[in-house]
C-alpha cells in the first residue's frame, strides 16, 4: 500500500505538470516545426480576391450618370453588388491629372481580361503577387510625387 501511495504522491507533480502543459480548446499547440493553432483563423480580408495595381488613364464625363473615374472600374449602377468583375477599386490621381493609380480587386482573375488585352501605351499594371512591392512603388511615384503606401491601404473586401 504504502508503494501506490507513494507512486501516487509522486506522480502528482509530474501529472500537474502536464496538466499546465496540456493544450487549452482553440489555443495552439507546439510542434517540432513550430506552433499550430487548433481554431481556424480567418484570412486578412486585404489578402482574398484577385488584386492588380494599375496606372490607367481617367475616363467618363464627369456627370452624376458617368463619373471621372479609372478606365476599367465598373460605372456605378443602383443594383445589387454581385462578385463578378471587378468587384471594388480605390484609386488616387496622378500628378497631372490625367492618369490614375488604382488597385483593382475581383474574385475571378478573368475579370481584368480587358485590362491585361488592353494597347494602350498608358495602361501599366501589377499583379499583386507577381510584381513586387518595390516595382510598383517605383512606377506609381513616376506619376505622383510622394506617393506612399501609407496612404493607400489594400481594400479590405468582404
Amino acid at each position: 500500500m504504502r508503494t501506490v501511495a507513494l507512486l501516487i504522491v509522486g506522480s502528482l507533480p509530474f501529472a500537474s505538470s502536464l496538466l499546465a502543459q496540456a493544450p487549452q480548446a482553440g489555443a495552439a499547440t507546439s510542434t517540432a516545426r513550430g506552433s499550430i493553432s487548433t481554431t481556424q483563423q480567418r484570412v486578412d480580408p486585404t489578402m482574398s480576391y484577385h488584386r492588380v495595381l494599375a496606372i490607367v488613364p481617367l475616363v467618363g464625363s464627369g456627370t452624376s450618370s458617368d463619373p471621372r473615374r479609372p478606365m476599367f472600374a465598373p460605372a456605378p449602377s443602383a443594383a445589387p453588388a454581385s462578385h463578378t468583375g471587378i468587384i471594388a477599386y480605390q484609386h488616387q490621381i496622378s500628378d497631372d491629372g490625367a492618369l490614375s493609380l488604382v488597385e483593382f480587386v475581383a474574385a475571378d482573375r478573368s475579370a481584368f481580361a480587358a485590362l491585361f488585352a488592353s494597347t494602350d501605351p498608358r495602361v501599366q499594371y501589377f499583379e499583386v503577387g507577381k510584381s513586387t512591392p518595390a516595382q510598383i512603388l517605383a512606377a506609381f511615384q513616376l506619376k505622383k510625387a510622394g506617393f506612399s503606401w501609407a496612404t493607400f491601404h489594400p481594400l479590405p473586401v468582404q
